[in-house]
Order: structure tokens, then C-alpha cells, then sequence
């Protein structure tokens, strides 16, 4: 399923383009509360400014397996509870990662109790097999082994400050814990990455 496939039938073309300068001088807020209006091509703008970076912190939270189906539902839980966040009056952002964040989390468990399920039925009794290591030198893929062995409490925080440049505090509400945890996740995250760096560099 394609990312882009939610809004497959929305307006394109002159409409769109004629409108574009104008919607990009708007915040996010002003663009979601004319979508709460009905104005389609105002939430096709606020889609256009998100979609790349929800899709990297979803891929971070629940994998190449899971993400389309999430990002699709996160969006279309997005779309469903225009009218609440007008009600709301927040910054969009926020409330949009603490939705994401939200449905990630559901489709994690969900996928987990299917994983109960299916080994509860194994009498082969055999350990999953780890995923075969792709030996590269490459520094971007040494910071991608290396990022994937963080617990995922603490590959969130990491992407929410450093892909989404949001500040602890809002990362805190998005993740639905203090501050000071979020401060103390991207410490072990940075300790746990450079541990992992500096291993992998005396191997190459």
C-alpha cells in the first residue's frame, strides 16, 4: 500500500497549484482548522509538509513490515478527529506524533499477541533465528545496525528530537511520560550509540 494512496481521489493540478503559495505561508493549525471547514486542499498541504517524517518515525516505531498499515491508519485516524483537535485548539504536531505514537503502540501489541499465539502452538521447540549481519564498512549503515539494537522507547525519543527537532517537553506528551525520562532515554541512547560506533569502527 502506498503511503500516498489515502488521498489517491483528492483535487490535483491548477487548483492546487494556484493555491500553494498561499497555503505554505500558513501554520499547521490554521491549515487543520480550514480542513475541520471541509477545505480538502488546506489538509493535502498539511499532508504534503508531514507525510515524509511521520513515515520515518513510524518505519523507527514499528518496522518495514507494519509501517504502511500504520501510517494509513494513523492518517485516517488523523482525518477522523479534525473536528476534536479544533475543539482542542493545540499545536498539531504535537497532537498529531501523540496519535501516531498512540496507534503504533496498539499495532505493536496486537502483533505481539499474535506472536504469543503462534509460539504457544510450536511444539518444534526452535530459537528464532537472528537476522544475518550485512558486514559493511560504511558508516551510515554501522549508525543503522547500531541505531536498531535501542530499545524502542529509546529509537522514539531519538527520532522526535533529532529527524523531528521537537523539544523534550513535547516529546514527553507525544510519548505520555515526563521530561526528565525523555532526557534520560536520549542519554543511554547517545552512551549505547557511541559504545556501538566506536566497536564497530575498531572491527572494520
Amino acid at each position: 500500500m502506498r503511503p500516498a494512496s489515502l488521498f489517491a481521489t483528492w483535487p490535483t493540478g491548477p487548483l492546487i497549484a494556484d493555491r500553494e503559495h498561499s497555503d505554505l505561508q500558513k501554520s499547521d493549525e490554521q491549515l487543520m482548522a480550514a480542513y475541520a471547514k471541509g477545505d480538502k486542499v488546506a489538509f493535502e498541504q498539511l499532508y504534503r509538509r508531514h507525510r515524509a517524517g511521520m513515515w520515518r518515525y513510524l518505519l523507527n516505531m514499528t518496522g518495514p513490515e507494519m509501517c504502511a498499515d500504520v501510517f494509513q491508519d494513523t492518517w485516517s485516524r488523523l482525518i477522523a478527529g479534525r473536528d476534536r483537535f479544533k475543539r482542542d485548539q493545540g499545536r498539531f504536531a504535537p497532537w498529531a506524533y501523540r496519535l501516531a505514537h498512540n496507534v503504533a503502540i496498539d499495532a505493536l501489541r496486537k502483533a505481539s499477541l499474535r506472536v504469543v499465539d503462534e509460539l504457544s502452538g510450536d511444539e518444534s521447540g526452535a530459537d528464532p533465528q537472528p537476522q544475518e549481519l550485512i558486514e559493511d564498512s560504511d558508516r551510515v549503515e554501522a549508525f543503522r545496525r547500531c541505531f536498531e539494537q535501542l530499545p524502542r522507547d529509546q529509537k522514539e525519543a531519538w527520532v522526535l528530537r533529532e529527524d523531528q527537532g521537537l523539544d523534550l517537553s513535547t516529546i514527553g506528551f507525544v510519548c505520555g511520560t515526563k521530561r526528565e525520562t525523555i532526557k534520560s532515554r536520549l542519554r543511554y541512547a547517545i552512551a549505547k550509540l557511541k559504545t556501538c560506533l566506536e566497536a564497530a569502527h575498531g572491527q572494520a
